[in-house]
């Protein structure tokens, strides 16, 4: 049908719902990247008084800048029409370089040799929403027997770099609030950091480091202080093109401070 055919539709769908069901979070439309269809829809939306509990939206890039930017250009729509309460939705996302001639290389960072390209992708898209005006992201995806999969082997099941990205996160969401973490001199390029504190006295520093460049090969030294704490006794897991996630040592700095090395496409977990 026309565009027009489907804002009648979800006017009528959401309406009804909504008023048979005012309790569930009725939303759309899975937005599949078309900006001025969105800017319509949010028109249509507000002008019908039509319910509009979630938008939902899909991006798929090589920089997880592009990312961040579109979940801040998706927000100010939102509140240009009056849906400063309406959840912002990001339910599909993934590198992709190109969807014909680049498709081949695309797979082969998604789920093939260049897997931990796509781990860092992952963590430094992760970071990056985390900072903007955003409610949800959804990874496209973790089904078996997809060649977008980044997390499991189709054919062992067994975890691949991919995955770890998310179990890193996790380690962060049980510490419980996020605290400052700041990035300065040649690290703030193509480096992304966050950290985690608990109630028990737990810190966790994400550190990644992405690069869409190729050619870029050479190691970078990390430096990690932390106000009052002995970074010298910390446990660090890094993911890279040799490592999966392995426990390696810090090297103590003067002052309780504490260094890595981080090769291009790479992340670590550095628990306190």
């Amino acid at each position: 049908g026309t565009v027009t055919n489907f804002f009648n539709f979800y006017e009528v769908a959401a309406k009804h719902l909504k008023g048979k069901f005012p309790a569930l979070k009725i939303g759309g439309p899975a937005l599949a990247g078309n900006e001025g269809f969105a800017d319509r829809f949010l028109n249509y939306c507000q002008a019908q008084k039509v319910p509009l509990d979630f938008f939902s939206w899909h991006i798929y890039a090589t920089e997880p800048d592009q990312i961040g930017q579109k979940c801040a250009r998706i927000r100010a729509m939102l509140d240009k029409y009056g849906f400063g309460k309406t959840e912002s939705i990001l339910d599909e996302w993934n590198y992709v370089k190109g969807w014909s001639d680049d498709w081949v290389y695309t797979l082969e960072v998604e789920s093939g040799r260049y897997n931990q390209k796509a781990a860092a992708f992952i963590a430094s898209t992760m970071i990056e929403c985390q900072r903007r005006p955003l409610d949800m992201l959804m990874f496209y995806d973790a089904r078996l027997g997809t060649a977008m999969n980044s997390l499991f082997n189709a054919t062992t099941y067994w975890p691949m770099k991919g995955y770890y990205p998310f179990y890193a996160w996790s380690r962060l969401v049980d510490c419980g609030t996020e605290v400052a973490c700041a990035l300065s001199g040649k690290a703030t390029d193509g480096f992304s950091a966050m950290a985690a504190k608990g109630t028990d006295g737990r810190v966790a520093v994400f550190v990644s480091r992405y690069s869409s460049d190729d050619n870029v090969s050479e190691s970078s030294t990390v430096r990690l202080r932390a106000p009052g704490i002995d970074c010298t006794r910390a446990r660090c897991h890094v993911t890279d093109a040799v490592r999966t996630y392995t426990e390696i040592p810090l090297v103590p700095e003067p002052n309780g401070g504490a260094r890595l090395h981080l090769l291009p496409n790479s992340f670590a977990l550095i628990e306190l």
